[in-house]
């Protein structure tokens, strides 16, 4: 596989494409879904082999990478709620976020929360006019995949679609027993 995809990547040959994606196949053809997994995270990043999450933290510190807030709590937490800003009762904001945030003269209140993650950047949850200045939303004109170091891009274009040939043929109806 590795050889494959490093052909593939490096010459841009004719033909190269194919023969990653025929390898690709036959690796993630193995049945083993613990297997097929490990191979698929370690072709499309090749830091991520034995757990590596060093590529991941990197990557969550690219700019414009993070549009939402991923704060998560449990057990007696403060968060905000803003009437203004919320699209339901049960929105609410990390402190982080509110602090971040222009929520001056906004109808808010604070409380007290035993579970909970913060909807900033959640335009489904949040008004975009109650974001902070760390998480943005999603923008139109950003295309994640561009924050993706190129050979990343590459892989993760015969990694995928391979992944869910692999998938589909998996939960086929002739699959299962009769």
């Amino acid at each position: 596989l590795s050889a494959s995809l490093r052909r593939w990547e490096s010459a841009f040959l004719p033909g190269a494409e194919g023969e990653a994606t025929a390898a690709i196949e036959e690796l993630l053809a193995s049945g083993d879904d613990a297997e097929a997994l490990r191979l698929f995270a370690e072709a499309l990043e090749p830091s991520l082999a034995g757990g590596g999450t060093q590529f991941l933290q990197q990557l969550a510190r690219t700019e414009g990478a993070k549009s939402r807030c991923d704060a998560v709590w449990y057990g007696d937490t403060i968060a905000y709620g803003c009437k203004t800003c919320g699209l339901s009762s049960a929105s609410c904001i990390c402190v982080f976020c509110f602090d971040a945030g222009e929520h001056e003269g906004h109808d808010f209140y604070i409380s007290r929360s035993d579970y909970g993650c913060c909807d900033c950047g959640d335009v489904y949850a949040w008004r975009r006019s109650g974001f902070c200045r760390h998480h943005p939303g999603p923008r139109k004109e950003v295309d994640p995949a561009q924050l993706l170091p190129e050979a990343t891009r590459r892989r993760a274009q015969l990694m995928i679609p391979a992944q869910v040939r692999r998938l589909t043929r998996r939960f086929e109806p002739s699959a299962f027993p009769a």
